[in-house]
């Protein structure tokens, strides 16, 4: 799970994937929080959010990318004109899938996310082992880094942001 808030107040958004669960009854969200769900087609994946109750969104369906070994969902935070538009997706890659196929629909989306004119997050699990030090990096990894260095702006985390405790 992705927390999106560093500080020790709740997060406005929590990114479960990988929760390998069949069913969206048997994931309960925190007290608080809306939740919506992707299941996987395979025994492992599955991705959702956890969006606070007092934050309006919207599901962007036209945003997901179809790929085999690949869950992700899409939403919109709603909210003031004042405020930039934001878009958040919520991805987990099977780690044995095509990596030249999921960084390019990655980049596609996120392309078409950029003429929304919004800051966009993307949470979850890709399966990559990011490198942290200027060794080298795997062939996986390096395929998709060269990939996603070709998007304008985007900034890659560099260190994991995650929880394996229940709440």
């Amino acid at each position: 799970m992705a927390r999106v808030s560093p500080s020790s107040k709740p997060p406005d958004i929590i990114a479960p994937s990988e929760t390998r669960s069949k069913e969206t009854s048997t994931i309960a969200p925190p007290p608080g929080y809306n939740f919506f769900y992707e299941n996987s087609q395979t025994q492992a994946g599955d991705v959702g959010a956890c969006v606070k109750n007092n934050l309006k969104y919207l599901q962007r369906r036209n945003l997901h990318f179809q790929m085999c070994g690949c869950e992700n969902i899409r939403f919109e935070l709603l909210g003031s004109k004042k405020r930039q538009k934001i878009i958040v997706g919520t991805v987990y890659r099977h780690p044995q899938y095509n990596i030249e196929e999921f960084s390019q629909s990655l980049s596609e989306t996120i392309t078409k996310t950029a003429k929304y004119n919004c800051a966009y997050y993307v949470l979850g699990d890709i399966s990559i082992n990011l490198p942290l030090t200027p060794a080298p990096a795997s062939t996986v990894s390096s395929t998709f880094l060269a990939i996603m260095r070709q998007l304008p702006e985007l900034k890659i985390c560099s260190k994991p942001r995650w929880i394996r405790e229940a709440f």
